[in-house]
Formats: structure tokens, sequence, C-alpha cells
């Protein structure tokens, strides 16, 4: 059922990102290619403006939609105009939360990637694909020692602050359905009390240092390994997992015992 569930999700998100995804790319070989062109040409300054006006706006655009969709989805589906429709459906609360928080980790990797080939898109035709391979070959010749756990570390982090968020926002909503005369405010309100509490618990075991380490060891990148990352990164996660397993039970609870569709 979480298959056909899942399924369903990426479908009714995917009809509006796709599109933004598409108009990103598209304006950033525009962008590209402009910036590569004669500058000399006739309103050469105009078109560039418009042009990286639109990007960004575009760019913010696929930012807030996923946040936006992630928000909607979960709100309309279970607490909204479909939540008797939705909870018909023979699955476990847990399946529903699970369909969501999947959902929510596709959509941020998805987000990313665009962006990272909006940003490729960008630069090839400024820098011209003999530049950008000597690019690439001067960064291989950096000697970086990154060992294949500093690799699995980072992408289990990412994972789970990004499936932590998820969670995160969807205990938000479900708190604040708690107070019906003013739930988008208490939601909000969850949220803002959710993440001090992280940030204070952070602070408290050091993991506050982590930004800090990090600025350090880029200006020293030739000469310090990567792997001095993996014991802060693992740390994050192992918060994250606790974070997120707080907020499951907390969606789960609310939506098990407190759910009130009327």
């Amino acid at each position: 059922m979480l298959g056909k569930l899942l399924k369903y999700e990426i479908r009714a998100v995917g009809r509006i990102m796709l599109p933004l995804y598409a108009a990103l790319l598209i304006l950033s070989v525009v962008f590209g290619a402009l910036m590569a062109s004669d500058p000399d040409m006739d309103m050469y300054k105009t078109i560039i403006a418009f042009t990286t006006l639109l990007l960004v706006l575009v760019s913010t655009i696929v930012g807030i939609m996923t946040l936006v969709m992630i928000v909607q989805r979960f709100n309309k589906n279970i607490y909204g105009s479909e939540g008797y429709l939705t909870l018909t459906v023979p699955a476990s609360i847990s399946t529903h939360i699970w369909n969501k928080t999947i959902s929510a980790l596709i959509w941020f990797f998805f987000s990313a990637v665009a962006g990272v080939f909006a940003l490729v898109f960008m630069m090839v035709p400024v820098m011209g694909v003999g530049n950008v391979g000597m690019a690439i070959e001067t960064i291989r010749k950096v000697k970086v020692d990154i060992t294949p756990l500093d690799i699995v570390s980072i992408i289990i982090m990412a994972v789970v602050i990004a499936g932590s968020l998820a969670l995160r926002i969807y205990a938000s909503i479900s708190v604040g359905h708690l107070v019906p005369k003013a739930q988008n405010v208490s939601g909000i309100a969850a949220f803002i009390g959710f993440t001090i509490i992280e940030a204070v618990v952070l602070n408290t075991f050091g993991m506050d240092s982590f930004t800090n380490m990090s600025m350090s060891v880029a200006g020293n990148m030739p000469e310090i390994g990567m792997h001095v990352f993996t014991p802060q990164s693992l740390g994050l996660s192992v918060f994250g997992l606790a974070f997120g397993a707080i907020y499951y039970v907390i969606t789960w609870g609310i939506m098990k015992y407190r759910l009130n569709l009327q």
C-alpha cells in the first residue's frame, strides 16, 4: 500500500513541480547562452538583467513551492478536505506518515538536482567546455583525503536532516490542528518552538560548532582530510534521528487519538 500511496503522491506533486523544474533549467540555459554571447549586441544589458531577474524569481519559487507542497499535501490530505477520503484507504497511520516523509525526501532531492543542473547549464557556456574540463582536472589534483565513510556519512546526514525537517513540519501541522480556531498560527508557533528547542539541544551538546569547524576546514582543504567531518556529520545524524522520532510520535499520536475532521 505504501508504494501505491507514494506513486499517487509523486504524481500529484509532480504536476506542479516538474513544470517549475523545466522552467528553471530552460532559463538557466538561456542565461548561460546570453552570458556567452556578444556583449556589444543591442539591448544586451537589458536582456541580461531581465533574464537574471526571471532566473532568480523561478529559483526562489522552486524552493518555496517545494516547502509549500510538503505542507499543503499533508495538511489537505490528512486534516483538510481530503482527510475523509485519505483515511478510508486501507493503510495504517504509520504508512500515511511514511508516505508523506518519503515523498518530501524525493522532492527535496529533485529540487537540489535541478539546482545543480541549472548551475551547470549557466556555467558551461560561459566558461567553455575546455575550461570546465580543466577545472575538473584541477579539483581532482587537490589532495584531499576523502574516504567512502566520509561520503556515506554526509549522505546519511543530508537524508536524516531533510527527513527530520519534513517530520517537524508534520508535527507542527498536527499540533496546530489541536487548536481549531487558530490552526495556522498554532502550527507556525509550534514549528518555531520545535526549531528553538532543537537549536538549544544542539548547542548544549556542542553540535553548533559544526559550522565554525566547516569554515575553518574550508580554508585549509588541501592539507586537511575530509574525514574530520565524519564525527560531526554522524553526530548530527544521531540527533536528527532522535528529533525525527519525536516528531513522528507526536504526529502519530495526534492522528491516532486527536484527529477531528469536523
